[in-house]
């Protein structure tokens, strides 16, 4: 990562599953986390795209996934991951018309993303929020996929708003 004060990243344009500038993952968590992503895909049509970034600037967490989403044209079958690691905070987005509800994707975030994300394990967040995903979309327990040594990132808490989570370094608390 680089060192000094981070500027505040534009929305990107997706490269492909795994959006990382920033170098948040190295190789074999990028390919953990692909892994993950591609079992999702297969398994529920949704594809899941994730960026990471070192910081938002001035904008809000949801400002800057719509932008990403709008960017990139993301679809109704896709969902968005982003991660701003200076800002320590986070947003997991799916379209209302995948047909999770609010409580459903407030736990994957809580349950499977978070955790990974306070013990320093950025592709194990990506891999739990994946594997998450499906099981929530199919009801089935997704395979089981090998997992790389965690790398560094900040705890976050989280803050809910309708059909998306945002994840800011925060007392909890409902708004």
């Amino acid at each position: 990562m680089a060192t000094g004060a981070a500027l505040a990243a534009d929305p990107p344009r997706i490269s492909g599953p795994v959006t990382d500038p920033v170098g948040a993952l190295d190789a074999g968590a990028t390919a953990d986390a692909e892994a993950a992503i591609r079992q999702l895909q297969d398994a529920t049509g949704v594809q899941l795209f994730v960026v990471f970034v070192d910081t938002i600037g001035d904008r809000t967490i949801s400002e800057f996934v719509d932008q990403t989403r709008l960017i990139n044209s993301l679809g109704r079958s896709d969902a968005l991951l982003a991660v701003a690691i200076d800002d320590r905070v986070y947003q997991l987005y799916l379209d209302a018309s995948l047909g999770l509800s609010e409580a459903e994707v407030d736990g994957i975030a809580t349950r499977d993303i978070e955790p990974s994300l306070r013990d320093g394990d950025w592709g194990g967040a990506v891999v739990n929020g994946a594997a998450a995903l499906e099981t929530a979309l199919t009801g089935a327990t997704p395979s089981a996929i090998p997992t790389s040594a965690p790398t560094a990132i900040p705890s976050a808490a989280r803050q809910s708003s309708p059909t998306t989570k945002s994840h800011q370094n925060q007392p909890k608390a409902r708004t």
